[in-house]
């Protein structure tokens, strides 16, 4: 790796460091310059006890292959992150989570090496600036650093996560009150693959559109739009909405609520469409579509979403290469 960041310097290159790109658009006008892929492999227990395990990881290893593997040893902590796509590495800069739990719940320390001199350094979690979609290498150091190990602290101690209403009702039906680490990665596995497109047969890159993340003063805000434009039951769903996904210090509210009620399901531009089972996703015809038509679909969500509530929808997966004026229309 130091061998191609040399080169690049060398030659005047922009760097483009790109892991599984499952979370990634890429303009039509390419990128221009040296692309990277992390590749890093490594798996070691390098501590474990009667209460924890403590691991590390190659940012190169395949996210889904590290939780199946938690799961099988009695880990707990990321099961609730099965199934997600992606690398380590990438995992880690995003702050991957879902149903209650994040990669940042777990992670102890990552290894990073600077670009700029060569040199490794160790971030320890509270260096990291962990957020909500967001960590200190994709905001105030972005592309200053390139994530090569991660090393994960899971806990031996049952630590349930099932509130989540589509998990609970895979609970409930099957009458499963304490369901084991397996059941409930399989619990996740069948509940993201019944909402979520598969990437080998239908063009996505997961979820497009982050979740709103508000003040409580913007959240009085919201409430007023809906109880505008869409009545007074639509605002007290808000307010139940509000409370199901609490969150410290401000409120939650899924984006795919706002999408679906402002009747975008199924809209689509050119070969890309709003996915009619989980509008946070963008789903898009195989050798047909255009990154051009997903970010006017996706102006065209924001745009609509805004005008009704007042809310502004941020993309989720990494856009390289658009302008300005392709990315706020």
């Amino acid at each position: 790796m130091k061998e191609a960041l040399e080169y690049a310097h060398h030659h005047s290159l922009n760097i483009f460091v790109i892991s599984g790109g499952s979370n990634v658009v890429v303009s039509e006008h390419g990128f221009h310059g040296l692309a990277i892929q992390i590749n890093i492999n490594g798996f070691e227990v390098i501590r474990e006890n009667k209460q924890q395990a403590v691991l590390k990881i190659g940012a190169g290893e395949v996210w889904d292959k590290v939780v199946k593997r938690a799961v099988a040893n009695g880990w707990w902590g990321i099961e609730n992150l099965s199934w997600i796509p992606g690398r380590i590495g990438a995992c880690a800069v995003q702050n991957s989570g879902a149903y209650g739990q994040e990669i940042s719940d777990v992670i102890d320390e990552i290894k990073a090496l600077e670009i700029a001199s060569g040199k490794i350094k160790i971030f320890k979690k509270d260096k990291c600036e962990y957020g909500y979609r967001q960590s200190v290498f994709n905001t105030r150091i972005a592309g200053k650093f390139i994530i090569v190990e991660v090393v994960l602290k899971l806990s031996k101690k049952e630590n349930l996560k099932i509130d989540y209403p589509d998990v609970k009702k895979y609970f409930k039906e099957r009458s499963l009150e304490q369901p084991s680490l397996r059941q409930i990665r399989q619990a996740i596995i069948y509940t993201r693959s019944n909402k979520l497109p598969d990437m080998s047969k239908v063009g996505n890159a997961g979820s497009f559109f982050k979740n709103v993340m508000i003040s409580r003063s913007e959240f009085q805000g919201l409430v007023k739009n809906l109880e505008k434009n869409f009545g007074q039951s639509e605002a007290d769903k808000a307010v139940e909405l509000k409370e199901k996904f609490k969150i410290a210090g401000g409120v939650k509210i899924p984006t795919a609520w706002l999408i679906d009620i402002c009747g975008l399901k199924g809209t689509q531009v050119g070969y890309v469409k709003v996915y009619e089972k989980q509008p946070l996703v963008l789903v898009t015809e195989p050798s047909k579509a255009t990154a051009d038509e997903v970010m006017r679909l996706f102006r065209k969500v924001r745009q609509a979403v805004y005008q009704k509530t007042g809310m502004k929808l941020l993309p989720e997966p990494r856009l390289v290469g658009f302008t300005d004026e392709e990315l706020e229309g």
